[in-house]
């Protein structure tokens, strides 16, 4: 009987690991025994308290007092091929997973007409990833983040989140490029050549006018891996390093 108490735990603790966002977040970075002990613990808890229902039903014989109200007798019931024990213990079972499912699609349902509460979720996961809290930043607050690519490339842009955050670990980063350019092979510093903004206004992209293209035509997806570093990024900063990158002045040292 043990491994069927532990397969209804777990399969009641993947029900509301699927269902409730923080614990899916976490459930599908978890790996191993991490992965089985949290859907687990989570089933424990349902298991738990459907048993705490259970056992003051069990105490009251209401399932006898059902019975008898629709016409029945537990003498009845003992002609079944179960026995009343196998019944209890099935009944429990149901429970259990009908309690992980409620509280399951309630908490799915709170998320979904509340979505900063699924943002919060996503910051609290990302936490210890600094890229992925840097895109989270990004994706909220509108500002645009410089990439730098193992191969020089660079972008500037605005980030729609990184791809599968809420399946699991990201492996691509998607933006949408506002400049593009690269960094000089001896120096290291960036250089732009490709104004994506100047384009989307003056095709009235930024209005939505033109006539088959929108701004999800020119999104970018970098795979994190090539990623060399990340950063915000302003305009009017840039310029300022520029300026001082062209007449550079020696520091004085005492």
């Amino acid at each position: 009987m043990g491994v069927v108490y532990l397969a209804i735990a777990l399969v009641s603790g993947f029900i509301f690991t699927n269902l409730h966002i923080p614990a899916r977040y976490r459930q599908k970075r978890s790996n191993g025994w991490d992965s089985y002990f949290h859907v687990a613990a989570w089933g424990t808890f349902f298991s738990l308290a459907s048993l705490a229902i259970c056992i003051p039903l069990d105490y009251f014989d209401s399932l006898g007092k059902l019975l008898t109200g629709v016409g029945l007798s537990l003498k009845e019931v003992d002609k079944l091929p179960l026995s009343l024990i196998d019944f209890k213990i099935g009944s429990w079972a149901v429970a259990t997973v009908l309690i992980a499912l409620i509280f399951g699609l309630i908490s799915s349902f709170i998320y979904k007409v509340r979505p900063h509460l699924k943002f919060k979720a996503s910051a609290e996961i990302a936490k210890n990833d600094h890229l992925e809290s840097l895109v989270l930043e990004s994706s909220s607050s509108q500002s645009t983040l410089l990439f730098s690519l193992k191969t020089r490339k660079c972008y500037v842009g605005i980030c729609y989140g990184a791809v599968g955050h809420d399946e699991g670990e990201s492996s691509n980063i998607a933006i949408l490029p506002m400049l593009s350019g690269y960094r000089h092979s001896e120096t290291l510093c960036v250089n732009f050549n490709n104004n994506y903004y100047d384009h989307y206004e003056k095709s009235g992209l930024l209005d939505g006018e033109h006539e088959c293209l929108t701004l999800e035509h020119f999104k970018i997806i970098i795979p994190k891996e090539q990623i060399e570093t990340a950063s915000f990024f302003n305009l009017d900063t840039y310029k300022e390093f520029k300026v001082a990158e062209n007449s550079p002045t020696i520091p004085d040292v005492e």
